[in-house]
């Protein structure tokens, strides 16, 4: 099942015996603060992947790969390697996507990626971004009805602390359906803006009652992004209403004595109000240690990314087939 990488452990799919339906689309859980699950290439090797929302093609690097040419341009973590594309057979547990295309790293410049605990990407965004308009992993996986009876995946993830000891689980991603033991309804339906990420209308940023912004800006659900990312102007607002101020390896900190006195931070996404409250946004390390989780990125189009602590307050339901994102709380 789980194996230990490292300090990590990684994503191991639940199995039969432990009531999963496979038939009603299966979990696979993440026990690692990387979100990182284990995929199988041509069924002979396994490899891992993070799961992201704001990626545009699966990426690893090249290792007894298919070897079909073709070429292909990116830049991840401000390291651009030597490339190749290759097609081949990836499983998830039972849905296996064939002839997938990869963006495969011949060899990488710098130290970047050899200490993380996963060997790639996994792009889980539309096929309208993909590069050299290769059709997306999910699309594929998705146009077989028998095994993938709904076209859309979901997330949970926890605050736990990440145990190597007790495997504590750190989420739970579900494909082809939802796990309705995960969040309590009802869930908020939001449609998608447009087919490139998942990107959602964003008409309101507040504090409690004070509002940051109101003009129509969008939001992209990003499992790839661990913080909330917005315009300056309007994140600055925010680090200085809640007191966070001082630089601490390049986070800006706060006074964890003061959580309990913090605002409400309210996003309205696709009509609907969404609230976030202190213990939702603030990363506490320890009693002394607490980090912002507001981040500041200017993008183009008053563009906000909602990461992993957004994704905690709020299960999230990608629906592939009707072209929107549901949120619910989660339990």
């Amino acid at each position: 099942m789980a194996k230990e990488l490292s300090s990590h452990l990684i994503a191991f799919f639940a199995d039969s015996q432990n009531g999963t339906d496979f038939s009603q689309g299966f979990s696979l859980k993440l026990i690692a603060n990387f979100d990182a699950f284990k995929a199988v290439w041509n069924g002979s090797e396994d490899f891992r992947f993070i799961l992201y929302m704001g990626e545009k093609r699966k990426k690893r690097l090249a290792r007894n790969a298919p070897k079909e040419q073709r070429a292909w341009s990116t830049n991840v973590a401000a390291a651009e390697p030597k490339r190749q594309s290759y097609f081949g057979n990836v499983s998830l547990g039972i849905c296996t996507d064939t002839n997938q295309g990869f963006g495969c790293a011949t060899s990488e410049p710098g130290q970047t990626f050899e200490d993380v605990a996963f060997d790639g990407i996994l792009g889980m965004a539309w096929n309208s971004i993909s590069v050299g308009l290769v059709s997306q992993p999910l699309s594929q996986i998705f146009k077989n009805h028998q095994l993938c009876a709904e076209k859309r995946f979901a997330f949970w993830l926890t605050n736990d602390n990440y145990d190597v000891t007790n495997s504590t689980i750190g989420g739970e991603f579900t494909l082809c359906g939802t796990n309705s033991e995960r969040y309590k309804e009802p869930i908020f339906w939001c449609p998608l803006m447009s087919t490139d990420y998942w990107r959602l209308s964003l008409t309101s940023v507040s504090l409690d009652s004070l509002v940051l912004s109101s003009t129509n800006a969008s939001a992209i659900l990003d499992t790839g992004t661990s913080l909330i990312a917005g315009p300056s102007s309007i994140i600055n607002k925010i680090n200085a209403k809640i007191g966070a101020q001082n630089y601490l390896g390049g986070w800006l900190n706060l006074n964890c004595s003061t959580l309990n006195k913090l605002p409400s931070v309210h996003f309205t996404l696709g009509g609907n109000n969404f609230t976030l409250n202190p213990a939702d946004y603030v990363i506490q390390i320890d009693k002394n240690t607490c980090l912002s989780g507001f981040a500041s990125v200017d993008l183009n189009g008053n563009m906000w990314i909602l990461g992993d602590l957004f994704i905690t307050k709020w299960y999230t339901i990608f629906d592939h087939e009707n072209k929107r994102v549901g949120l619910a709380e989660a339990i």
